[in-house]
């Protein structure tokens, strides 16, 4: 993972993420990172991240003429 690696604060990163397990004794689950939103506090990444949690569509628009 980039982030890690460059020694960026992951904490204050958003991720796109899938759950891969998470066992009932588990605190937290085991995931995998898809994609970096962006840095916390970032117009356009909090912007993607609100539209990520309400599962509401980013694709770009195409008209189909």
């Amino acid at each position: 993972m980039n982030d890690i690696n460059d020694k960026r604060n992951v904490k204050d990163r958003y991720y796109l993420i899938r759950i891969k397990e998470w066992n009932l004794k588990d605190l937290r689950p085991i995931c995998e990172i898809i994609s970096c939103i962006g840095e916390a506090g970032n117009l356009e990444a909090e912007s993607l991240r609100l539209l990520k949690m309400h599962d509401i569509c980013t694709d770009s628009y195409e008209n189909q003429n």
